[in-house]
């Protein structure tokens, strides 16, 4: 198991090929620096990591699966923490939780962390030019426990992440100020049911919607870049286990539907560095009077697009490719 690429994890020679399942809810989009979505360490109560002879209710990764559980207040004591931390870099970190049992059937818990650092994603160049950047986790979870044999669960959290895109030597001298926002919110619901000593179901209904808005600056090398995606996934998971003279048999159904919107333009500014690093003629041809731009349909009008603050005096001259 390796790190590259911002702390994105690589298992078995797998890119990407890690999935997540918190509370028994899959997280199928990317997780790592860039995008924050890691489980937040604090609201952790147990871990499980399978990277070999993964089961076939766990689709969509071939590399491994890490199963949370994430700490409840039920039917417990109230309690809560407080932890800070600095390092080098301008590291800095706070976070806090509080939790525990309103009455014997139901149960809070809460957890939060603030970070910052001007080492934020993996620098382009030893000098770690304009790397700089903070994130913010909000984590709440209610469990009610209606009867013995029952149980619900919901799961909200939230996520905010602004950061400085890194430099490299050239970019930094020419003044080059890339930035990027990343906002995400996360609601489940489910019911744990225990019908009898060796048979139990589970169904969860979960909500994930995610949003980036890289922006671009106004002295970008070799390439001006600016794009605003968001994306909401609606899912169902629900499976029924019985276990019979030593043998475990389970059944399940997994159901997701996303909806994703980008728009998404660049254009080359320095039309030789960028030959000189590998642009593909293809590319380079998109310049500041000609600038590619993918639109989804329906999303936008050229007119709106023209009013939008990224595309500077980009007007009248717009290559549009729409994905629909």
């Amino acid at each position: 198991m390796v790190t590259e690429n911002d702390g994105l994890l690589h298992v078995r020679g797998v890119d990407d090929g890690v999935l997540y399942v918190v509370d028994g809810i899959p997280i199928m989009d990317r997780v790592d620096a860039l995008t924050g979505t890691a489980p937040d360490l604090n609201a952790i109560r147990s871990l499980n990591v399978m990277t070999g002879g993964i089961p076939a209710e766990f689709g969509g990764r071939s590399g491994a699966v890490i199963q949370i559980e994430g700490k409840t207040g039920l039917e417990s004591a109230w309690m809560g923490s407080v932890t800070a931390g600095a390092g080098s870099f301008g590291a800095a970190e706070i976070s806090s939780t509080i939790g525990g049992s309103i009455t014997n059937k139901l149960g809070i818990f809460a957890a939060e962390t603030f970070s910052r650092s001007h080492r934020f994603l993996d620098p382009l160049d030893p000098g770690n030019f304009n790397n700089r950047g903070g994130a913010g986790k909000l984590n709440g979870r209610l469990d009610f426990k209606p009867s013995a044999r029952d149980l619900l669960i919901l799961h909200v959290s939230g996520l905010g992440l602004d950061f400085h895109v890194p430099n490299t030597a050239l970019q930094e001298t020419a003044g080059q100020r890339q930035r990027e926002e990343f906002r995400a919110n996360e609601e489940s619901i489910s019911w744990n049911r225990l019908w009898s000593g060796v048979t139990q179901s589970s169904l969860a209904y979960y909500r994930q919607s995610y949003a980036a808005k890289l922006f671009g600056s106004s002295f970008d090398v070799p390439l001006f870049v600016s794009q605003d995606r968001h994306h909401v996934r609606h899912g169902l998971t629900g499976n029924l286990t019985h276990s019979y003279h030593g043998h475990i048999f389970k059944a399940g159904t997994w159901y997701s539907r996303i909806t994703p919107h980008e728009l998404f333009t660049f254009a080359v500014t320095n039309p030789a560095i960028a030959e000189e690093q590998g642009f593909s003629d293809a590319a380079i041809a998109f310049t500041s009077t000609q600038p590619f731009l993918s639109v989804p349909p329906r999303m936008v009008s050229v007119s709106q697009l023209q009013q939008q603050p990224h595309t500077r005096d980009w007007t009248n001259k717009w290559r549009i490719v729409s994905d629909g």
